[in-house]
């Protein structure tokens, strides 16, 4: 698994090239299980992202621009946000666990003591 480091902190990054890993493509990541895995989404222009209750496992989100984001309770797992426009972001709850954001704009974000737990 790829790490880097920051300071005094060594972050693992998410394994998303690894030979047999499969990403099917997803126009929703809304589940009605909750759970949406090895997935990608891509190249969306929302009014708004809403989730809630919901894990987002082995995955890409790239090319995704949303004037509003709210996410109540959603937890990232080894999962890449590249080149998106999240406007006016509200995050409680959740945990992001081997997550990369890479030339993101997270316009109006909410202040870190309500983003979710770092692991």
């Amino acid at each position: 698994m790829a790490t880097r480091t920051f300071g005094h902190v060594t972050v693992t990054l998410p394994e998303l090239d690894e030979p047999g890993l499969y990403l099917a493509n997803v126009v929703t990541l809304d589940s009605p299980h909750g759970i949406v895995r090895d997935f990608a989404y891509s190249d969306a222009d929302l009014r708004s992202l809403e989730l809630a209750d919901t894990r987002l496992i082995t995955g890409r989100v790239s090319g995704v621009r949303s004037k509003r984001v709210a996410f109540e309770a959603v937890s990232l797992h080894g999962v890449e946000i590249v080149g998106s426009d999240l406007g006016s972001v509200r995050w409680s709850g959740g945990k992001l666990t081997r997550v990369v954001l890479r030339d993101c704009r997270l316009t109006g974000a909410a202040p870190p003591g309500t983003l979710p737990s770092l692991v």
